[in-house]
């Protein structure tokens, strides 16, 4: 029997999906110092054999819900302990992301192309292929907000699913709560609440299933909040509620993201290669809102909006915060594409778009190698970008330019971001020490180490991961260098450095150039500092008491 139009779609999109977000994910090692800090938390529950309480550097780790941990120490449990292991999550709710957004653009717009189109931008977005590849909570996070918003749009417009898409929803909220905190649940409620005050039909929600359903956002949220708060009280409380949600707020953990342009440059950025179709469908949607009788476009837009707006106000801002609005964009994308093309105009704009994402890197990587010089890891993965870029700018500005038809153009711009990937993945061994210390710690685990590697505060999280080995902190600065702060021992004066090296004959230490430097100035005449190995910007030094010689 011939598979439908529907059953090729999904099949496409999940063999997509196994080159966007699975294929090579074991190649590149786990980066530091985010992508370390989730997994050593789920190494260390493991170690202290428990499925309710992160621990990091063996003390309770109260900056992130549980949620991410427990799918981590499944993986880990299952899968062993290596990149493609811990990666196999993110990249599953990232294809699952990928048909929620296929499902709600075939079923809404009543076209499984717009749904089709929609799915095949979002999968080859940049940022999405990119949080899809790494180990942070933002996939998770975006799916579950997806979902929950896709089981609202499914009860209002589809009236026999409306109890199942009311508990739905909730319970998807319950488990964006679990995920990431507060936000999961006030981001979808604002949606809705909003989408049904404009359109003066709050009605909808006095029926039994609401109640239903937030009686089951609760038995998924609360009760493991309520045991953190039972065990651990205002520990728990100041560090999670107030420094990582209203401390965020009102202070920027990265000052130089403080900016009002931050996420709008983000928003349309990141959706590379798509970025023009992106800004022509976000020009259109006024318009596309006064003539939608479905009200898809307005639900959208307040979508967009919400997320946008909840970010934008925080004065600590990263770019995987807005996350969540981008299944949406990508909706608003695909529709767009699809109707230039049944109008017969996008060859233009293919070619445009096609164009700009090569140029783009290219540009980056000419700045990169000239004004930005001091902050390149790697001057030969940079060189080797821009030759790469360039021919790939020569092959799509050649492909596009020919008259084939909508398939080739396609896959041209879907090939974009996985052709950068496998141009990373061949060189990954000319940077591989400039993101991970793979390498250093492997260095030390074949040193005999008595007592704690003393390490920079770079490479605190990596080298506790990677050798195994206990750490202590070196702070001259004094300043926070966490925003949650981490249960290590820091050594702040010359005197806290001299007793720890004066408590044992030899004591090794991981620090980037600039710090070996201040321990030099710093303990002048006290100690030796010793530098035994450079790996990228990871100096391994020896540190052991000043001996001087009496005549």
């Amino acid at each position: 029997m011939p598979l439908s139009s529907n059953t090729k779609n999904i099949i496409i999109i999940l063999l997509w999906s196994c080159l966007f977000f699975f294929a090579g994910n074991g190649i590149i090692a786990l980066t530091h110092p985010d992508e370390v800090f989730y997994v050593q938390t789920a190494k260390e529950m493991i170690t202290h054999n428990t499925w309710l309480v992160p621990y990091l550097f063996d003390g309770p780790n109260f900056e992130k819900p549980i949620f991410s941990y427990w799918l981590l120490r499944i993986a880990i449990e299952f899968f062993g302990l290596n990149s493609f292991s811990v990666r196999f999550f993110p990249a599953l709710f990232a294809t699952l992301g990928v048909l929620g957004v296929y499902f709600l653009g075939r079923t809404a717009f009543a076209d499984r192309r717009k749904g089709f189109y929609a799915a095949l931008i979002l999968m080859s977005s940049a940022l999405y292929v990119g949080l899809a590849r790494t180990v942070f909570t933002d996939m998770f996070f975006a799916v579950w907000i997806e979902l929950a918003l896709i089981a609202f749009y499914r009860a209002y417009t589809d009236n026999p699913s409306k109890k199942a898409g009311l508990i739905a929803f909730w319970v998807f909220a319950g488990f964006a709560v679990l995920t990431k905190g507060l936000p999961g649940v006030v981001i979808p409620v604002l949606v809705v609440v909003l989408f049904l005050s404009l359109k003066k039909d709050l009605k909808f929600l006095a029926v039994p299933a609401f109640g239903i359903g937030f009686l089951a956002f609760l038995i998924v949220a609360v009760p493991w909040y309520l045991y953190m708060i039972q065990k651990f009280g205002q520990s728990f409380i100041q560090e999670f509620f107030y420094n990582d949600h209203i401390r965020r707020i009102v202070a920027a953990e990265h000052p130089s993201n403080d900016k009002w342009f931050f996420y709008p440059l983000t928003m349309i950025g990141l959706m590379a290669p798509w970025c023009i179709f992106i800004g022509l469908a976000l020009m259109n949607l006024y318009k596309n809102i006064k003539k939608d009788a479905s009200s898809l476009y307005l639900f959208l837009a307040i979508w967009i909006l919400v997320v946008f707006c909840v970010f934008q106000v925080a004065h600590s801002k990263l770019v995987s915060y807005i996350f969540p609005l981008f299944p949406a964009l990508a909706l608003l994308a695909g529709d767009t594409l699809r109707d230039m093309i049944a109008k017969q105009s996008a060859r233009n704009i293919f070619i445009v778009s096609g164009i700009l994402a090569p140029l783009a890197l290219i540009v980056t990587a000419v700045l990169g190698l000239s004004v930005f010089a001091h902050y390149i890891v790697s001057r030969e993965l940079m060189m080797g970008t821009l030759v790469f870029n360039l021919l790939a700018f020569c092959a799509v500005f050649f492909f596009l330019l020919r008259k084939d038809g909508i398939v080739t153009r396609l896959t041209i711009m879907l090939l974009q971001i996985p052709l950068v990937l496998f141009f990373v993945f061949l060189n990954h061994a000319s940077f591989d020490n400039y993101i991970s210390t793979k390498n250093s710690s492997a260095y030390l685990r074949n040193r005999k180490i008595v007592g704690p590697v003393l390490c920079a505060p770079r490479f605190l999280r990596a080298i506790r991961f990677s050798s195994d080995k206990p750490v202590v902190l070196f702070n001259m600065g004094g300043k926070a260098c966490f925003f949650s702060p981490h249960p290590v021992a820091e050594l702040r004066s010359r005197e806290d450095i001299v007793k720890f090296v004066n408590d044992s004959p030899e004591r090794y230490a991981v620090l980037t150039k600039n710090t070996v430097n201040d321990l030099q100035e710093l303990t002048a005449g006290a100690i030796n500092v010793k530098i035994v190995e450079v790996f990228g910007d990871q100096y391994i030094v020896v540190l052991n008491k000043f001996i001087t010689f009496s005549p």
